[in-house]
Formats: C-alpha cells, structure tokens, sequence
C-alpha cells in the first residue's frame, strides 16, 4: 500500500511540475490560485523568460548593432546578440532609470516592476506605452519589450533642481558655426 502510495505522489508532482520544462520556478500552486495569483500576493521571477526576450530581439532587423537594458543582465545578456547595457558610468539599471534612456529597447522584468526599481516614475514612463513584445509564461507577464529614446547623452551623476526636476540625459544637434 505504502508503495503505490509514494508512487501515485511522485506521478502526480511529475504532472503538475513537467509542465513547466524549463523554467520550473513558473510553477505554483494551482489550489492556491497558481502563477496569476502568485504574482498579485508576492514578488515572483528569477530571470525566466528572459531568454525568450533575447531571442525576440534577435529577430529584429538589426539587432547585433542594438543596444538594449535589461533587469538581471546577466541572464539576458547570452541569449542576446547585441549591446547589453548594464551601466552608465556607476549608474546600475538597478538604481537608475538613466541605462534605459540610452538604449534603443529596454526590458522590464516581473520582479522589477513589484519592486518599483529603478523608480515608479521610470517605470511609468515606459509603460506609458504599449510593448512591442511580452513574454507570458503559465499565466503571468514575466517580461515586457519597450521602445527606447536612445539619448546621445546620459548625464553623470545628480542634475536637480530640488523638488522639481532631474535632467536625465538629451540629445543635442552640433549646427555648424556661422561665419
């Protein structure tokens, strides 16, 4: 009895669980309300998906001469054939909304976006418009593909007016001089 207990349990997980071949972190408890429930009650994502974001990109006319921002880089980044920004001088994706200002795509991740990094306000700005691409695994949006501004020149450092703006980056047109 014992026997066929262990088993029917090791049939039944291998059911739940292979499913989500490769990226088995997707997989949660579906008496609980599974992966869309999950994402509304914790932060969820370890980099799944990310390949598939990379792989999108890649299809892309273009692509190995595209630079593009990613959360956790280092997952994205060997799937991707291109320019992977990581940082701008010291500025980190992870604390700064200014790498994504001089890429020409940047991806948000499932885990960024619960956690507001690198600020509700950059992430607002992106998803003030529709991405080109969003990979869905097992019922949640783990990865969103956004066009970028690719400014020319991404400032070091703080530029504030205190409690009124922040200068990020610009791009300027050199006219030539008028003699």
């Amino acid at each position: 009895m014992s026997n066929s207990l262990l088993a029917a349990a090791i049939v039944l997980q291998a059911v739940l669980v292979l499913p989500h071949y490769p990226y088995y972190l997707t997989y949660y408890n579906p008496l609980m309300g599974g992966g869309p429930a999950a994402a509304r009650m914790l932060n969820v994502g370890w980099g799944e998906g990310l390949d598939q974001a990379a792989r999108w990109l890649n299809t892309l006319p273009g692509a190995e001469k595209s630079s593009v921002v990613a959360w956790y880089s280092t997952t994205f980044e060997p799937f991707f054939r291109g320019n992977a920004i990581y940082k701008i001088d010291e500025e980190k994706i992870s604390r700064s909304s200014k790498p994504g200002l001089a890429a020409d795509y940047v991806v948000l991740y499932v885990n960024q976006v619960q956690r507001e990094l690198p600020s509700a306000g950059a992430l607002q700005f992106f998803r003030s418009t529709t991405p080109v691409y969003t990979v869905t695994l097992h019922g949640i949006n783990y990865a969103w593909i956004y066009p970028s501004v690719k400014m020319q020149h991404v400032i070091a450092g703080e530029a504030r007016l205190v409690g009124q703006a922040e200068l990020l980056a610009m791009t300027s047109r050199m006219r030539p001089a008028s003699r």
